[in-house]
């Protein structure tokens, strides 16, 4: 952005990035399209995310909405990726009893791996 921007703004340390409006969108015009794809199938059928504590996560998110809306933005995105980009979810499914979580990174099946190297 040299040239571009003034010296003093190109070089401040205090630049600060904002926040998406994810909980107002979740709660408000993307609420239904949200629930369909947490309730989706090939949601539930890809098994990389626990749907019924996803679902819990939803119904505690909308009980209060300033929390847990990056994880469900995060997984209502990761759905959408693999629809886009993989197989059918019943081509990948993983072990049942891998799910996401805070304390172990998520398990992405072999297949997919190696699709993309």
């Amino acid at each position: 952005m040299r040239g571009r921007l003034p010296e003093e703004v190109r070089k401040r340390t205090d630049k600060k990035g904002f926040e998406t409006p994810q909980s107002d969108w979740l709660r408000g015009p993307l609420r239904t399209w949200a629930e369909a794809i947490l309730q989706s199938r090939s949601m539930r059928d890809r098994g990389w995310i626990d749907q019924a504590a996803a679902l819990r996560v939803w119904n505690r998110f909308l009980a209060s909405p300033h929390r847990h809306q990056n994880v469900i933005f995060r997984w209502v995105t990761l759905e959408l990726w693999a629809r886009t980009f993989l197989k059918p979810a019943v081509e990948f499914q993983v072990h049942p009893k891998r799910h996401w979580s805070r304390s172990a990174p998520m398990h992405i099946p072999t297949e997919v791996r190696l699709q993309f190297s």
